[in-house]
């Protein structure tokens, strides 16, 4: 075995380990970007994501994938339209930060780049009277 053949080896190795340890909040928590909206409306509702607008009915509920804030809108004007939120992956940040001790911002740059600092909550209830 060459001399140089070990050493580039054992680069390659701790390369990996730090990508490894650098992906953490992204391999190891449940990044929830899926959420089930139930229609407990009068009308049909309507939710907006990267693939375009869903008709719920009533009574319904559907579930939605998105990697954004979910628009819902109503077809009658007098209910009030809302933004479902993303709210922070608190299991990710914490696993991004032991690793971030020891390799900087790399794990928080790598779920951010992966949307695993923020996730939907795993259900919402829309209703107007």
């Amino acid at each position: 075995m060459p001399p140089n053949k070990g050493k580039n080896m054992n680069r390659f190795l701790i390369m990996i380990g730090v990508l490894a340890l650098a992906g953490c909040g992204t391999m190891f928590t449940n990044s929830n970007q899926i959420i089930n909206i139930k229609n407990d409306s009068g009308d049909a509702i309507y939710a907006t994501t990267e693939n375009g607008k869903l008709n719920i009915p009533v009574g319904s509920s559907v579930a939605v994938k998105s990697y954004k804030n979910v628009p819902i809108t109503s077809k009658n004007a007098a209910c009030q339209n809302l933004i479902i939120e993303r709210e922070p992956n608190f299991a990710a940040i914490v696993l991004d930060i032991f690793p971030g001790i020891l390799i900087g911002v790399l794990p928080f740059f790598i779920d951010a780049l992966t949307g695993n600092l923020y996730q939907l909550p795993e259900s919402y209830v829309y209703t107007c009277e």
